[in-house]
Formats: structure tokens, C-alpha cells, sequence
């Protein structure tokens, strides 16, 4: 029912039935406020989120990747990179690799990636890449994002090689271009 309130866009009814739910609930579901929490996230509604969020875990409920996913997503689509880092690097502490191979989707790496090569935001890419690689998700794509973050800003960074190196990522002849422009070799260098 809350799944059929939600795709209609309906809060009030949405709100309504929970409120029911509520009531009656002998364990706190949090699947079931991740529905209404997806629903006001999707309107906009960020302070009614957060409200909820917070009464939710008054209750006992421990917000779950999804919930954390939820919330990463609002803040990445309204390009407030801070936040959603903030509820990454949360849902990334409560991750364990061998059991959720989800979190964070591809959609969302790309959002990441792609607003930090606009922004020219190095910083921002660095500490992705430290995040991602805590879940050994750092791969050879990712780096040659960082890269063409670093290019876009005009900086260089003369430990790139070495890193990419001991990250054990397999260079690609992209990448390979891109490190010329990083993280030039001095002559007579290898």
C-alpha cells in the first residue's frame, strides 16, 4: 500500500497509512520508512526527511545503506557534494564487502565523478577515490576521472604514477595520456 501512495505522489495518504502502521508495529521495520522517505526526498521535502529520519531513529530504527543511499542521492542531485560525501562515507563504515556489493550504485559514482571533473574540484576527487578505495572499488575508471580532474584544474600531482602503481590498477592507454599531462616524467626518467 505505502509502495502504491509513494509512485502516486501521494504524502498525505502516504503519511496517513504509516501513521497506522506505526501504531500497531511490534519491531520497527526500516524498509518501511525508507518508502516515505523516498517519497518526500522525491518532492523536495528535505526537512520533513530529515525530520523523520531523526524520529525514526528515536524509535529505534537504525537507517540502513538504503536510507543512507536515499539521502546521498538528494544531495548529489542538487549538486552538494559535502553532504552526500558526508552520508557516502557513512553508508561506506557500515558496508561489509563480502555482503553488500550495491552500495554506492554506478549511477551514483558517475554523478560524483562527473561533478567534480565541471568543478575542477581535485580535492573532492581525492577524497572519492580514498572512499572508494576503502571498498576496493578504486579501479582504472575512477583514476582516469581524478586524472582528467586534475587536467581540467591545471594541476599537476608527481606521485600519480607511483600511486596508480601501488593501487594495483591496471593502466589503460587513456589513462597512460592523461598521466603525461598529471604527472609529467623528467627526462631520462622511467
Amino acid at each position: 500500500m505505502l509502495l502504491a501512495l509513494s509512485k502516486l505522489g501521494d504524502v498525505d495518504g502516504l503519511e496517513k497509512c504509516f501513521r497506522e502502521w506505526e501504531s500497531g508495529y511490534a519491531t520497527y521495520d526500516v524498509r518501511v520508512s525508507n518508502v516515505i522517505l523516498e517519497s518526500y526526498l522525491n518532492k523536495d521535502l528535505i526537512e520533513e526527511a530529515k525530520l523523520f529520519s531523526e524520529n525514526m531513529v528515536k524509535r529505534g530504527a537504525e537507517p540502513n545503506l538504503r536510507t543512507l543511499d536515499l539521502f546521498m542521492n538528494f544531495y548529489l542531485k542538487k549538486c552538494q557534494m559535502d553532504l552526500a560525501l558526508k552520508y557516502l562515507e557513512t553508508g561506506v563504515s557500515k558496508v561489509n564487502p563480502k555482503k553488500n556489493k550495491w552500495f554506492p550504485n554506478e549511477e551514483s559514482v558517475s554523478m560524483f565523478l562527473k561533478y567534480f571533473k565541471k568543478e575542477k574540484d581535485t580535492e573532492g576527487a581525492e577524497k572519492f577515490c580514498e572512499i572508494m578505495k576503502k571498498i576496493g572499488h578504486l579501479d582504472c575508471k575512477i583514476y582516469d576521472s581524478l586524472l582528467l580532474t586534475y587536467k581540467a584544474a591545471g594541476k599537476v600531482e608527481p606521485q600519480m604514477r607511483q600511486r596508480i602503481k601501488e593501487d594495483g590498477i591496471e593502466m589503460s592507454s587513456e589513462t597512460e595520456k592523461l598521466l603525461h599531462n598529471v604527472c609529467p616524467q623528467k627526462v631520462g626518467a622511467s
